[in-house]
């Protein structure tokens, strides 16, 4: 299955788009394989050619799963968004939003516990029991 090149968008191989995207050509080949990266085109000679969106496509994946976000998840939301769903759109959006949320509380609250523990409970390191 392939989509639909965006107008005037220059046109990439698999090896290119990684390049640009800063992935490995596996990983870059693994979303084409779960089909969330798609060729707008094929050359006679079989090659997929991706345009420039599929960039911005594997950014918005690797972010996404570097913050902790399923790539299932991440794959039905960008599935949602290709077929027109909106109602499925709202509902996995909804649902990452509320895990980045909860990634976010986490994240203060372990912010909150290193400060803690790397100053001894408010005194510097290296001082406590000093008078």
């Amino acid at each position: 299955m392939t989509a639909v090149c965006t107008t005037g968008s220059a046109r990439h191989t698999i090896a290119q788009i990684a390049r640009l995207a800063g992935v490995s050509v596996s990983r870059a080949r693994r979303y084409a394989t779960l089909e969330v990266i798609r060729p707008c085109a094929v050359t006679t000679r079989g090659y997929q050619l991706f345009d420039d969106v599929t960039v911005q496509r594997i950014h918005f994946l690797t972010t996404a799963t570097h913050a902790g976000m399923s790539l299932a998840d991440v794959a039905k939301l960008l599935t949602s968004i290709d077929q027109g769903d909106a109602q499925q759109v709202e509902a996995v959006r909804g649902r990452l939003h509320h895990l980045v949320e909860d990634r976010h509380t986490t994240l203060t609250r372990f912010s909150m516990l290193l400060e803690h523990l790397c100053t001894d409970g408010g005194r510097p390191v290296g001082q406590a029991g000093v008078s």
